[in-house]
């Protein structure tokens, strides 16, 4: 029994078995966690065979987080308010 058991993981970037997602998908198998990779485009086919070479196969998605809805511009039009830019700042965090 791992510390994923039970847990569902989504790994992206499977493209090569050196790669940090293909690890980390083998890393999450042996922990006990149900692992679902994802690609698009010309690197699904890729990602399909490296996902075979995996302890147990998993269930390879086609995923593309970059499309836009249709009728949605690509940029602000010319003119357009930008909104204000936040500040983002890293805060320490306190271990137990």
């Amino acid at each position: 029994m791992g510390i994923l058991e039970g847990k569902t993981i989504l790994v992206a970037g499977v493209t090569m078995d050196t790669s940090i997602g293909f690890a980390t998908a083998k890393v999450a198998q042996q922990q006990g966690a149900t692992v679902l990779i994802s690609n698009f485009g010309r690197a699904l086919g890729i990602t399909r065979r490296i996902a075979k070479r995996l302890p147990t196969e998993p269930p390879v998605l086609e995923l593309d987080v970059t499309a836009r809805p249709p009728g949605r511009p690509r940029r602000p039009r010319a003119g357009a308010r930008r909104p204000p830019r936040r500040r983002r700042a890293l805060h320490r965090l306190r271990q137990p």
